[in-house]
C-alpha cells in the first residue's frame, strides 16, 4: 500500500461529467459507472472520476483505510493541510497539483489490469509543472513517493512514484498537469487518432513526421502523446 492510500484517481471538473466521459471513451478508456454528478472511466492503467462542477486542474484522490494515519504521517512530515475532517484530507502539492485523501470502501478501491491503453498506448506519467523539480522531489519522498529518474537534459526533471502513479516534475513554464503517453506513432496510428479525436493537434519535425500529439480534454486537462522510440 502506498503512504496515501490504497488507490487512487485522477478527479477532474466538468460541468457536464456524462458529455466529457465521451471523449476519454474515444480515447481507450472505458466507462465503469455513472451517476449525474460522477462518471468513472479507466485504461486499464489509471483511473480518472469525471466530478460535476466548475473546470479546475486534474486533483488526485488517494483511498485510505484510516484517515487519522494518513493525517499524522503528513504531520509528521510537516506537510501543511488545507481541509482535515471525518471524511476527507485536503492538501496542496508542488505546481497546480491538489491531492484529495478520502476512506477507503468496498466499492471506491480500485485495481489496475497494468493493459496499456488501446488507442495512446502506454501511460509514461503525470507531468507536473514545477519551478524547482528537486525541491518537489523531497517534498514527494515526505509523503511516500520514491525517485524513479533525475535527468538534466533540456528540462531538469525528477521522477517520482508511489507504486500507483508516477509523477514527472519538469521545470519549465507552471501549467496544469498533464497525462503523458507513448504510443507507436505512425500513419496509421495518426489516422486513427484524427477520426476518433478530430481535434487532436498533431506536431511534426522539419521531416514531416509527427513527433507530438497533443489532446485537450474537457476540463482543465490535456493528454500529450509521443513516440515509444521502439524500432
Amino acid at each position: 500500500m502506498a503512504f496515501l492510500g490504497h488507490s487512487a484517481r485522477l478527479r477532474v471538473h466538468h460541468e457536464a461529467p456524462s458529455q466529457a466521459a465521451l471523449a476519454w471513451v474515444a480515447l481507450g478508456f472505458e466507462q465503469e459507472t455513472a451517476t449525474e454528478t460522477e462518471v468513472h472511466l479507466t485504461d486499464g492503467q489509471i483511473f480518472v472520476c469525471l466530478v460535476q462542477g466548475a473546470p479546475s486542474p486534474g486533483q488526485l484522490e488517494y483511498v485510505a483505510a484510516s484517515l487519522q494515519s494518513v493525517k499524522d504521517k503528513l504531520l509528521a512530515a510537516g506537510q501543511v493541510l488545507d481541509v482535515v475532517s471525518q471524511t476527507e484530507i485536503r492538501f496542496a502539492g508542488p505546481g497546480k497539483l491538489d491531492y484529495l485523501i478520502t476512506p477507503a470502501t468496498a466499492h471506491n478501491v480500485v485495481h489496475r489490469t497494468g493493459d496499456s491503453n488501446a488507442v495512446l498506448g502506454y501511460l509514461d506519467s503525470l507531468v507536473v509543472s514545477v519551478e524547482d523539480a528537486d525541491a518537489s522531489a523531497v517534498w514527494a519522498q515526505k509523503c511516500g513517493y520514491f525517485i524513479a529518474e533525475a535527468t538534466g537534459r533540456d528540462i531538469p526533471c525528477v521522477d517520482v512514484t508511489d507504486g500507483i502513479w508516477m509523477l514527472s516534475f519538469r521545470e519549465q513554464g507552471i501549467v496544469a498537469p498533464f497525462l503523458h503517453y507513448t504510443a507507436d506513432i505512425d500513419d496509421e496510428w495518426i489516422d486513427e487518432i484524427a477520426s476518433v479525436f478530430p481535434s487532436a493537434q498533431i506536431h511534426r519535425d522539419s521531416q514531416g513526421d509527427a513527433v507530438l500529439i497533443v489532446c485537450n480534454m474537457p476540463g482543465e486537462v490535456r493528454i500529450m502523446i509521443t513516440n515509444d522510440e521502439i524500432e
